[in-house]
């Protein structure tokens, strides 16, 4: 698990260009990449990333707008408390899930495989 705590977020996001995106100044390729929109009410179901065609990949999350009892990130059973403009990286084969959101807002994080 590694964390960080980039800001703004344009200097992570900035170098994620397409088909070839990777992390800039580095040789890691993204696979893919997507939005996680969790209205009030709602969580992510615990689930992994890993596929015998993308063994060992490496998941991302930077959370975009994380509302106070929006909920944090479960990985392995171990709650990771997030904020707002967090990045978090951990293994493809972990299982992880999202608490329910509680807040009345939105909590949106974008999310990406590595590999």
């Amino acid at each position: 698990l590694f964390f960080f705590k980039p800001k703004p977020a344009s200097a992570i996001l900035s170098g994620l260009v397409g088909s070839e995106m990777c992390i800039r100044d580095s040789n890691i390729p993204f696979l893919d990449m997507w939005a996680n929109i969790n209205p009030p009410g709602t969580n992510v179901r615990p689930h992994n990333h890993f596929s015998e065609k993308y063994p060992n990949t490496l998941v991302g999350v930077y959370y975009l707008n994380k509302p106070v009892n929006s909920g944090n990130l479960i990985i392995e059973g171990n709650e990771i408390q997030i904020n707002e403009d967090d990045l978090i990286f951990f293994n493809d084969v972990d299982m992880h899930w999202s608490q329910e959101n509680k807040s009345m807002q939105d909590r949106v994080a974008i999310s990406f495989n590595m590999n």
